[in-house]
């Protein structure tokens, strides 16, 4: 195994999901892809007052930017620096379908489900 892909969202289990790719990356010396995808915003972005399709679009991918940067922060400080980013705008499902292809392992999290 070579090649780990790990997609995060806003949730509360990115912290363990890290900490479980970079368990099994440490062994092995893979490589780390991190991947966020943003989706476009709502259609009543419009509607609402002072809300702007290019305003929602910066602050969804300034705030995707910030959750890779700190992602990629907590595995160099587990000693994990083999680590690409990668931040997608569009529809997650077909955006981590799209990188598992060369990836030999997803870790990802439940989205703050239990007990999946």
């Amino acid at each position: 195994m070579k090649h780990i892909l790990v997609p995060l969202a806003h949730t509360g289990s990115n912290a363990r999901v890290l900490e479980l790719a970079a368990a099994m990356a440490t062994g092995i010396a893979a490589q780390i892809t991190l991947l966020h995808v943003f989706e476009p915003p709502h259609s009543m972005v419009g509607i609402v007052p002072g809300a702007t399709v290019a305003n929602e679009l910066d602050r969804d991918r300034d705030a995707g930017r910030t959750l890779l940067v700190e992602a990629t922060e907590s595995l160099a400080h587990a000693g994990i620096t083999n680590v690409s980013s990668v931040l997608v705008r569009g529809a997650p499902e077909a955006a981590i379908l799209e990188h598992a292809r060369d990836a030999d392992l997803i870790v990802r999290g439940t989205h703050g489900r239990r007990g999946l």
